[in-house]
């Protein structure tokens, strides 16, 4: 009806202006640099500036993983496995873009700010870190489900631009190839 598609509309354009005013700087919220290619659940890419509201990504169910992103679950939860882990997906629900004082690269492909939540193998545990706690010799997960050898970290002091993103009703997904988590672990 005529009164659906007004509400449709109106939707519509709340999620742009609030996409439009979340523009702002000084990073805090977990964020990848521009040229960030987050995987869809088509298994193609979209770079994650050029994300919107609504976008469907690929993302993985752990199994033993509460559904909830509060920081206490977050630095608590840990498994020893995640074999029956399965793929789903996941949609974009908010869109913040900022820029930041610097940022890590891991294993030379994702460039990500020291707040991110990070999915990590460290001894025999799957837990959550904070970027800047992730170390060489940790372990991640890619768009394969295959776990990965955290090879490299390098820290660029530099300005960078970044988007931090919410996802619903999974949290977590796939950024450059790497399983990351959309909330941000404050110090």
């Amino acid at each position: 009806t005529i009164d659906t598609i007004n509400t449709i509309n109106t939707i519509n354009t709340i999620n742009t202006i609030n996409t439009i005013n979340t523009i702002a700087t000084g990073g805090g919220y977990g964020c990848l640099s521009y040229g960030t290619p987050i995987l869809l659940a088509d298994r193609t890419y979209k770079n994650i500036e050029d994300l919107v509201i609504g976008d469907e990504l690929l993302s993985l169910n752990v199994s033993s993983l509460p559904d909830e992103e509060y920081p206490t679950i977050l630095d608590s939860w840990s498994s020893n496995n995640i074999d029956d882990s399965v793929f789903t997906t996941t949609f974009v629900t908010d869109i913040k873009k900022l820029t930041n004082p610097g940022h890590y690269i891991l294993n030379n492909k994702l460039n990500v700010t020291y707040e991110h939540t990070m999915f990590i193998k460290r001894g025999d545990f799957w837990r959550f870190s904070a970027m800047e706690n992730v170390v060489v010799g940790d372990y991640i997960v890619d768009s394969e489900g295959d776990t990965v050898l955290v090879e490299s970290i390098e820290y660029v002091d530099d300005l960078v631009n970044v988007v931090s993103i919410d996802t619903e009703v999974k949290d977590m997904y796939f950024a450059a190839d790497i399983l990351v988590h959309n909330f941000y672990m404050a110090k």
